[in-house]
Parts: structure tokens; sequence; C-alpha cells
């Protein structure tokens, strides 16, 4: 039903307001809910998961090269000495930024587990893998292919907010959970939002993802 819906949203945002519902994100939401339901195992003999994941980024790629060529690059490193527009001396890039973030979030996780509960936690490559992948495609799907297509037809901080309010699902924002975790969350999405429209690129989103799963996963 879903992909469904998404391609129908998509032609009438096609057919009669354009501007106002681009038919670029709903089509390309709706093809990724379609390729998991293809029979992909046929194709794969190894790990189905990595071998989707995989698939779905480089659709997300090929996707932005043949509609929106001009803004291609954005998908790659993007402008990691871009500076944050306030006056303070550090953080004052979104590359410190970045780094700040994931030494926070590294020693808050590992003072919880090693101090607190006494665990040490263990990090094998399929781990290691299965965080790249699903970082890089959060990254492009939820934040840098939104704002290559919405950024001239948005309003900057509605777009940032609407990207934070997609960063997870519906029912974990309002459904279920502390209204502590919902607010956290909120400023992860809005956190990562920011860091893709201001750079124009998906790296150090990316980096920030791949360390926030690491730590959930564990």
């Amino acid at each position: 039903m879903l992909p469904s819906i998404l391609i129908a949203w998509m032609v009438v945002g096609l057919s009669y307001k354009q501007e106002d519902l681009p038919w670029e994100v709903p089509l390309y939401f709706g093809l990724l809910k379609t390729i998991p339901l293809l029979p992909l195992e046929r194709l794969c003999r190894g790990n189905l998961t990595s071998f989707t994941m995989v698939l779905l980024i480089v659709f997300s790629f090929t996707f932005v090269f043949f509609l929106k060529r001009e803004s291609f690059k954005e998908l790659f490193t993007g402008n990691l000495k871009e500076k944050i527009d306030y006056s303070y001396s550090f953080p004052n890039s979104w590359l410190q930024v970045t780094g700040l973030f994931i030494l926070v979030f590294t020693a808050w996780f590992f003072f919880k587990k090693a101090i607190i509960e006494g665990v040490i936690p263990l990090i094998s490559l399929n781990l290691l893998q299965h965080a790249f992948l699903t970082a890089l495609y959060t990254s492009l799907a939820v934040f840098s292919i939104p704002i290559i297509f919405l950024r001239r037809r948005l309003d900057r901080e509605e777009l940032l907010l609407g990207l934070a309010l997609g960063f997870g699902l519906f029912e974990r924002y309002f459904m279920i959970g502390s209204f502590v975790g919902t607010l956290i969350f909120l400023a992860i999405g809005w956190l990562l939002a920011r860091t893709s429209y201001e750079t124009r690129g998906s790296l150090l989103s990316s980096l920030m993802i791949f360390v926030y799963i690491l730590m959930v996963i564990l």
C-alpha cells in the first residue's frame, strides 16, 4: 500500500502542484519501498540484508544522477570546512561539531557500559559493516536526497524541522518512549539535518549516524 500511496502522491505533485508538492521526493521513497519487495534472494547468495542495503544505496546515487545531475556531488563529502554561523570560537565548523559529537557520545556510552554496567562491548566485522551501510543509507535517504530536491522549495528551518521529525518512525516519537527520549531524537535529527544542509554533503552526517548506530546496537 505504501509504495502505491507514494506513487500516487508523485502523480499529484507532477500534474497539479509541482512547486508545492515536489514529485521527485515521493517517487524516490516509493521506489525505495518497492525494491525490498522484489525477489532479491534469487540474486543474492550471501547476506540478503547487506545486499539489499547496497542496492538501495546504489539506487539512491543513480536516482540523483539522472534526475538532478548538477547536485550529484552533494551526495559525497561536501564542504568539510564549512563554518557555523555564530561567533563562538569552538566549535566553529561542522567538522569540529562532528568530532565533538563522536567524542561525547562515545565517552558517554563507554562510561555507561564499562563503569556503570561493568560490560566491555565487543565490535565484530559484521557489526561494523552493518553500521556503515545503514549509516550511509540513512544519511542519503533521510537527509541528503530530500535536501537536494527541497532546498530551494522550502524555507530552511521548515525543511530542517521536517527532516528532524523524519529521523525515525512516527510511533517512536509520539506513541512510545519517554518525553526526554523524544526530545533527544529530535535534537539529533535536527543536528544531522543541519550538518547535511550546511556542508552540502553526506560524509559528516554519515559519520555521526555510524557512531550512533554502533552505540545503539551494542
